[in-house]
């Protein structure tokens, strides 16, 4: 069976391509891509799936299958897609906190990054070069918390953890859990702008009480662990919606609500009330 690193050399050739032109298209550090055709290292996963689509060769082929070459369209690709638009959502929501609260937003994702390397035994460097920063960046960003841009946070984010929307959530749940209700409003606009239904599923769903609100986030959570699909509209605004539940909490915190009937009928009418949650599945 042939090695990651001759089928590597082997589509280079074929594609008229250079290791400079292979490590553009993937955005992996040169270092790595030259180990990697070497044979001194073979790539992750996820390098590897970024290698097999910058040479537009099948993942299967690249590590020395005897399958046909080149690339067909898979499930994997879709998810792709998905990923990427999660990418761009997580940099306009960065963008949005670095805005409002530059301060708390990079001390607290520097630190969380900083964390994060250690506890994956990961260098700067390799950090650095799997996310396709500058080291210079990443040390300015990591130690003295500068704001290295929205786009450069988000690749580091990518790296050490899985689901880099998560935290950016918490963190607007954490920031925006110090506003009152008028500014909680006025950020949730601007963070949703495009989304009119979700905007409007937070904003009713923060005048719940605490037992509504989790009895609420209980059902969507459920909902996730039984879908069999992690990509249909309405998981990923299932998924939206409990990104924000430390900010949801935080507001029940703030006002420091005692639950009452009139409370729990004040839930139900929200629940209840067709007029208010319309829509709601086509989201």
């Amino acid at each position: 069976m042939a090695t990651i690193a001759q089928r590597i050399k082997e589509a280079l050739n074929l594609r008229n391509m250079k290791q400079a032109d292979l490590v553009e298209k993937t955005g992996i550090g040169k270092s790595s891509i030259s180990t990697y055709i070497s044979g001194e290292y073979e790539p992750k996963q996820k390098n590897l799936y970024k290698i097999a689509q910058a040479l537009e060769v099948s993942e299967s082929w690249l590590m020395g299958l005897d399958v046909p070459m080149e690339r067909v369209q898979s499930p994997s690709e879709t998810d792709l897609i998905e990923n990427k638009k999660t990418y761009q959502i997580n940099i306009k929501n960065l963008q949005l906190l670095l805005d409002d609260f530059p301060e708390q937003t990079l001390y607290y994702l520097s630190q969380f990054c900083r964390n994060k390397r250690i506890a994956n035994d990961r260098t700067e460097k390799s950090v650095t070069e799997e996310a396709g920063v500058s080291l210079e960046k990443y040390l300015a960003f990591e130690l003295h918390q500068e704001n290295i841009g929205a786009d450069n946070i988000a690749k580091i984010l990518s790296v050490v953890m899985e689901q880099p929307s998560y935290i950016i959530g918490y963190l607007t749940g954490t920031l925006m859990g110090n506003l009152d209700n008028s500014e909680a409003d006025t950020l949730i606009d601007k963070i949703y702008s495009g989304n009119e239904l979700l905007n409007r599923i937070l904003k009713l769903m923060k005048n719940l009480s605490p037992e509504g609100l989790d009895y609420l986030l209980g059902e969507l959570q459920k909902e996730l662990l039984n879908s069999e699909s992690d990509n249909s509209s309405d998981i990923i605004a299932f998924k939206n919606v409990l990104s924000q539940k430390r900010f949801l909490n935080a507001a029940h915190t703030r006002t420091d609500i005692t639950p009452t009937p009139e409370g729990q009928a004040h839930d139900e009418a929200i629940m209840d009330d067709d007029s208010e949650w319309e829509d709601v599945n086509d989201i």
